[in-house]
């Protein structure tokens, strides 16, 4: 699973907070009407193997 984090930094450690609401957290999640994330991502690598960049 891909998910978007906040870094920040507090007492010297570094700490990963996920953020589910952000733009990016639910085009990953959803990207259009007829694909679920993971029929997307399929696409996108076959696609990059096949064609490349």
């Amino acid at each position: 699973p891909l998910h978007v984090l906040r870094k920040s930094e507090s007492g010297g450690r570094t700490i990963k907070e996920r953020m589910p609401n952000h733009p990016v957290a639910i085009l990953l999640a959803k990207p259009n009407d007829w694909q679920s994330s993971v029929n997307y991502f399929q696409d996108a690598v076959s696609s990059l193997i096949r064609y490349g960049n």
